[in-house]
C-alpha cells in the first residue's frame, strides 16, 4: 500500500498517524527504511514503537482502538524516534537506527503531517 497524506484530504497541517495491527519482531541492531516522495523538506515526524505486550483485542478493529488509547495516552512504555522527509521528487529511500528500541515485538506507528511536503509513503521495511 502507499500512504499519501495531502491536504486535500486531510485539510492543512492535519496531522494523521498510521499504524499496523500485526506486531513485529524488532532487534535493535536493526533499521527502519522507508521510501517516499516529498514536496518539500518536513521535520517533526515521528516513528512509535508500542510493545506487542500493552495492546489489546483479538480483532484488528480491537487492536486499532487499542493502540489508539495507548498513543493517545502518551504511555511511557512507548518508544519515540524523530525523523524528516527531505526534498525528494523522484523518491529516497532513508534508514533510522533502531538502537534505542529494545529487542522485543512492537506495533509501529507513525504522523505525517498534511502540508506542503505532501509526503507519499511508498515502503516501509525493517532490516
Amino acid at each position: 500500500y502507499a500512504l499519501y497524506y495531502n491536504n486535500s484530504d486531510f485539510g492543512w497541517a492535519g496531522s494523521v498517524i498510521s499504524f499496523n495491527t500485526i506486531p513485529m519482531t524488532i532487534s535493535s541492531t536493526q533499521l527502519f527504511l522507508y521510501s517516499y516522495i516529498s514536496q518539500s523538506i518536513k521535520g517533526g515526524e515521528y516513528i512509535k514503537f508500542i510493545p506487542a505486550s500493552l495492546v489489546t483485542g483479538e480483532t484488528n478493529l480491537e487492536k486499532a482502538q487499542s493502540i489508539q488509547t495507548l498513543l493517545s495516552e502518551n504511555n511511557s512504555n512507548i518508544i519515540t524516534i524523530d525523523f524528516e522527509f527531505v526534498y525528494a521528487t523522484n523518491g529516497v529511500t532513508e534508514a533510522v537506527s533502531l538502537s534505542t528500541v529494545p529487542d522485543g515485538n512492537y506495533y509501529v506507528a507513525w504522523t505525517a503531517t498534511s502540508d506542503n511536503s505532501m509526503p507519499k509513503i511508498n515502503d516501509i521495511t525493517i532490516v
